[in-house]
């Protein structure tokens, strides 16, 4: 009799714990992407596109400084049965762009990379990925050229509010240095521009690939278990 009781108390505590345990987990969780990014950053501003991965999602979207530039953000948001989590992210600030802005000898194409997270203490996710801004209408189509493999891919491109978003998702594999190409749209090659990532940055006593000659980019990150 007193073993049956003993029992009952103790799956009263399991009981007790478990649901104090689930509502302390469930405080980093939110019910949506966007709700999980503005958690630990502020309103997310206009959605360019959402990017689905194979669990989470990649939310490109832009925010609006009120002065002569505007800021791109890329937010990785991870899905559990818990709700959505933020976990790496950054932003990449550009030109307003207008019709008498385009000058291809200055600004043909803008762009941030992040870094392969596996191994790190940000856990696994869905980088490493190029992103950036494009605001020249005679650009039809980019291509990036992997120097370690030589695989050429063509990015993806998203239309904007005046300007364009492009986005790859790229391997550890294919190394750190590529060549974007600016094509036409009769396949001319108007731009070329060279990228070395191979750059080096310390967190928490580890050694992380950093965004290298990107621009205005920062990067912020919070772990995530893998």
């Amino acid at each position: 009799m007193k073993a049956k009781k003993n029992i009952k108390y103790l799956i009263v505590l399991v009981v007790i714990i478990s649901v104090w345990l689930f509502l302390n987990l469930k405080e980093d969780y939110s019910e949506t992407p966007i709700k999980a990014i503005e958690k630990v950053k502020n309103e997310v501003g206009f959605i360019l596109h959402e990017i689905e991965v194979d669990d989470g999602k990649v939310l490109l979207y832009s925010t609006d400084t009120g002065e002569d530039s505007q800021v791109l953000n890329a937010e990785y948001v991870k899905k559990s049965w818990l709700g959505w989590k933020w976990g790496y992210g950054g932003v990449h600030s550009f030109p307003r762009y207008s019709e008498h802005t385009i000058d291809m000898s200055i600004d043909p194409i803008s762009y941030m990379y992040f870094p392969s997270t596996k191994g790190t203490p940000v856990g696994d996710t869905p980088f490493p990925m190029f992103v950036g801004v494009l605001n020249n209408p005679d650009i039809d189509s980019i291509s990036l050229l992997s120097h370690l493999t030589g695989e050429e891919e063509i990015v993806n491109i998203i239309e904007g509010p005046g300007y364009k978003i492009w986005y790859l998702f790229v391997t550890k594999e294919q190394g750190f240095e590529f060549t974007l190409k600016l094509l036409s749209s009769e396949g001319k090659v108007l731009h070329k521009e060279y990228i070395n990532e191979a750059f080096l940055f310390e967190f928490n006593g580890k050694s992380i690939r950093n965004q290298g000659s990107g621009g205005n980019t920062t990067v912020e990150i919070s772990p995530i278990e893998e």
